[in-house]
Parts: structure tokens; sequence; C-alpha cells
């Protein structure tokens, strides 16, 4: 009996230092595409934010969907690793400065609607809005994209006139190509990129395997802070990418700007 009573007591010790471990974090923004999802997509949010420090790692999400309001959490946990041990977090070694997070979280079909996306951001509720529309069509896309796996552009640039992201992927197929030029929607530090592509039904289709490369103009970003390019692809899925512009210390001739 008395080795149950300890058994009993040493898990919930246990259970009581892991829950410990855990905490909410606070999120500095979501990005979401705010049009462009229709009733047949999966809905995509990025949450971003900081880690108090490098001990730290990314946790669960949680969503609830109340109506047309989403309200989002995000929770980290402490690395099990020595460094990071309370006894050791005073030390000169451990690396104190914060770490910038990105999460991709599904929150998969809506139904038709205007949402809300709620979350506390340095302790005041912020709100972002987004539209699901009815699919026209029984396919996951009312569209036709490109096979896009990857956007590249770096994480941090400067304030520039023509800022260029480049898209990759795969093409598995000669039947198929870009629906003339790529368009580009921008909503305030959101980018949605449609790489539409066409069906050449007077070809002979073949499978193929051939490198995909687009190189898209974003356009002028002057403002600084952090921004989404939401690129549709395949299958309803998209790629999200994020990143920061930070004003240029340089004037249009090349000259570093006086301090």
């Amino acid at each position: 009996m008395k080795l149950l009573v300890l058994s009993i007591t040493m898990i919930a010790a246990m259970n009581l230092f892991a829950a410990s471990q855990v905490s909410e974090v606070n999120i500095e923004e979501v990005f979401v595409a705010p049009k462009g999802y229709d009733s047949n997509d999966n809905v995509e949010i990025i949450v971003d934010g900081k880690l108090p420090n490098a001990c730290y790692e990314l946790y669960k999400t949680e969503t609830k969907i109340v109506n047309f309001n989403i309200y989002v959490k995000q929770y980290i946990k402490i690395k099990q690793i020595s460094e990071c041990r309370p006894e050791n977090q005073s030390q000169q070694t451990t690396p104190l400065w914060p770490v910038q997070f990105t999460k991709r979280v599904e929150i998969g079909e809506l139904k038709t609607g205007l949402y809300s996306i709620i979350y506390n951001s340095n302790f005041i509720e912020k709100m972002k809005k987004f539209e699901v529309t009815k699919s026209i069509s029984n396919s996951i896309d009312d569209d036709l994209y490109a096979p896009v796996s990857n956007a590249f552009i770096p994480e941090l640039i400067y304030s520039t006139s023509n800022a260029e992201v480049i898209l990759t992927g795969i093409m598995t197929n000669t039947c198929m190509s870009f629906q003339g030029d790529v368009k580009v929607i921008r909503h305030d530090n959101v980018f949605i990129i449609l790489p539409r592509m066409t069906i050449h039904r007077n070809r002979t289709c073949m499978d193929t395997m051939e490198p995909l490369q687009y190189i898209v103009s974003l356009g002028e970003i002057q403002k600084e802070g952090r921004y989404l390019i939401h690129v549709r692809s395949t299958t309803g899925r998209s790629v999200n990418k994020l990143f920061s512009v930070k004003k240029s210390p340089f004037d249009p001739t090349g000259r570093r700007f006086n301090k």
C-alpha cells in the first residue's frame, strides 16, 4: 500500500513539474491572408513572436473557434538540458537574449463568412479579420496553381523600391505553363501571390521532372516591420514566408546616411 501511495505521489509530482515548465508566450502578431480563401480551402495562419531566451522552445498552439471568432494562444516550454536548469540560468554562459519564432497553424476548412482571429499581444487584445467565400466547385481550388514548394527572400532586407521573391518547385508534366504574369495582391503587410497555371490541351502531355523557378516582384516596401508572403500552391495548400524590413542606411546614390 505504501509503495502504491509513493508511486502515485511521484507521478503527481512529475506531472506538476512538467506543467510548471509550460507557459503561455506573448504573440506579437498573427498573419493571415485577408482574402482568397473559399469554403474548400485549408485555412492557415502564421503566429509570430519571441521566445524569452534560447532555453525555451515552442509547445502547442491552442485554437478555439466560437461562431466566427478564432481565439489563439501559443505555449512554450523549457528545454530539458543542463544549461537551462533554473540554477544555471543566471550563469554568463546561458543564452538569455530573445529568440524570434514563427509557427504555421492549420485551422482547416471553414464555412462561408467573415472571421476574426483574436489574440493577446503585450496584454492588449488584438484582432485580425479574414474572409471565406463560397467555393464555386467541388475541387480543393477553384483555380489551377503552380506546384510551388518554397518561396525565397532574405530574412531581413532594407527598404527598397523593388523587393523580389523567388518561387521554386518541381514541374511534373509538359502540358502546363504559367497563365501570364504571376499576380500579386497586397493587403498592408501581407502579399498574396497567385501563380495560376493553364493546361495546353493541344499538346502531348508527358511526365517529366523539371525545376520550377519564377522571380516575382513585390514592388516597393519602405515601411519597417514584419511582412508575410502567402503563395497559393497545388492541392489547396499554401507556402508562407515571413521577413523583416529595416530602413536603409544608404541614400539613393549609395552613400551611407550621416548618423
